[in-house]
């Protein structure tokens, strides 16, 4: 099992640095986090150091997210309609958007957009097969296909929504998944022992079907899916990207933190 590491905030300097001390590495790249221009800046450095890539994760996670560097980025829909996005036309532009980006960092592999599901059903899983059918309609690609699969905490905890999952896996034309799953009640470590067992499952289950299993937003807990066969985890040097908190994606998450950190300086007198 690999280690990858997963951007967040104020991380450039860690990824040259520790590529550098590792000899090459993949880094899965924020939108969130990385203006377009940062973006292109810092993937020809990774690429430029010897064994190092990229990926980038859409994080089309929510797609009415305000986060205002991730909206402002250029496949980011203008206006989304759920009905009208997935009937029409912004779905392709989507996917040919990310696919150009993806081409102009260099990416090794494309990892699609994926909506957030609190639980499995089968509204969810017909947008994750027409992402991929789109995506495959595009024509050659030139790198593997990795389909987003992102969880609530009690979607993890939901056996049947696990095995929706896994009987769905089997059909779905791409090379691996890149699995992202919400800690339960904001839980840094989990202590829930069946989310622990079910993201085992899947992560073997993915395995099993003969694709990779990439985890993101990973912490040290998550070095037990090496028994499961998982491909990689990414981590990174923050909380938020130790867990996945999909609320991140939203202005009033920065702005909570912000107010924590005020609180926190008042009440040490600082």
């Amino acid at each position: 099992m690999d280690l990858m590491l997963q951007f967040g905030y104020g991380m450039m300097d860690h990824c040259r640095s520790l590529l550098a001390a590792w000899g090459g590495g993949t880094v899965i790249l924020s939108p969130r986090d990385l203006k377009h221009e940062q973006l292109l800046r810092l993937a020809k450095e990774i690429t430029d150091t010897p064994g190092g890539a990229v990926m980038v994760d859409p994080q089309f996670y929510l797609p009415h997210a305000d986060h205002e560097r991730l909206v402002a980025h250029a496949y980011w829909p203008k206006d989304y309609d759920s009905g009208g996005f997935w009937s029409g036309t912004e779905l392709t532009r989507l996917l040919k958007e990310l696919l150009a980006l993806n081409r102009a960092l260099g990416c090794k592999d494309f990892i699609l957009p994926g909506l957030f599901a609190p639980r499995v059903d089968e509204d969810w899983l017909a947008r994750q097969k027409q992402v991929i059918e789109e995506a495959r309609s595009l024509g050659e690609i030139g790198m593997p296909l990795l389909a987003t699969v992102a969880l609530g905490g009690d979607a993890v905890r939901n056996d049947d929504d696990i095995h929706e999952i896994l009987d769905s896996v089997h059909e779905w034309a791409v090379d691996g998944v890149y699995l992202v799953c919400e800690h339960p009640n904001g839980e840094y470590l989990v202590r829930d022992a069946g989310w622990l067992a079910n993201l085992l499952d899947l992560t073997a289950g993915v395995r099993l079907k003969g694709k990779r299993a990439v985890v993101g937003y990973a912490n040290h807990q998550m070095l037990s899916l090496a028994s499961a066969g998982a491909t990689a985890i990414a981590s990174g040097t923050w909380m938020n990207v130790r867990s996945f908190p999909p609320e991140k994606f939203r202005v009033q998450y920065d702005e909570e933190i912000k107010q924590h950190a005020i609180d926190n300086c008042e009440q040490n007198g600082i």
